[in-house]
Parts: structure tokens; sequence; C-alpha cells
């Protein structure tokens, strides 16, 4: 009996299914984990929040890969919480930047942290005490 030959094509397929299998059980873990660390709550209206309903948001993009799997980057929401509702945080980042800031200020610093070290902030940093509005000194 031939024996088949594998294609380097094949191999590379395989080699990517079982990537992206390990990267999905990876995730299963870190979003079970993040449900027990916030005791299965939504962040902001602190609704219990059980199966398809507990959204896992990424706080800073998940594209941005080095922030991809990091559990402080993290946070359990309702549906509502995370895109139905007009202050939803896909529709309200801002609010939700400072809605962390000011409840977790060590988590708000340490992602800050992480951008700057992967070059994200594209901008200068400006200290608030630099910036002059017109008419205001």
């Amino acid at each position: 009996m031939k024996k088949k030959k594998i294609t380097k094509k094949e191999i590379r397929r395989k080699e990517k299914k079982a990537a992206k299998r390990a990267m999905r059980e990876l995730w299963d873990k870190l979003r079970e984990e993040v449900k027990k660390i916030q005791s299965n709550k939504c962040y902001i209206c602190n609704e219990e929040v059980l199966g398809a309903r507990a959204h896992c948001h990424h706080i800073i993009s998940r594209e941005i890969k080095s922030l991809q799997y990091d559990i402080q980057n993290l946070v359990l929401l309702c549906p509502g919480d995370h895109k139905l509702k007009a202050l939803s945080v896909h529709k309200t980042s801002i609010l939700f930047s400072e809605l962390l800031r000011t409840r977790e200020p060590e988590r708000y610093n340490y992602l800050l942290e992480k951008i700057k070290e992967n070059n994200l902030n594209n901008t200068k940093t400006i200290e608030i005490n630099e910036v002059k509005k017109d008419g205001m000194e």
C-alpha cells in the first residue's frame, strides 16, 4: 500500500488549525476566569450575566495582540452595556475609560503603561497643566 505524501501546504493548514484551537481554548479559560473574578456580574450595572449573555470585553482593542489575552484587559459586561444601550462601552468608550480610572486606578495605569510600551500612543503625551486654551492662561 502506497503512503500518501503530505504537502507543505497541508502541514501549514494543520498547524494553523491547531494554533487556532489552542487560542480558542486559552480564550475560553480567560473568559471563565473573568466571570469568576467578577462573580458573573456586569462591570457597569452589576446585573448578573450568565451563559451567552455574558460578554467578555477588551478594554484595549483585541487587535493589539500583546494585550489580547491579558486578563487585566478584560471585563465582563451584559449585552446592553457592551453594545446595545445608548451609553454602551462601544458607543462611549471615553465614559468607560473614566469609570475604569475611577474604580481601578492601578489597572487603568497598568493598561496605559502597556500602551506606551507597545508604541501604541502615536500622539504626544500632554500634561493637563501644559494645555492652554484660547483666552485661558
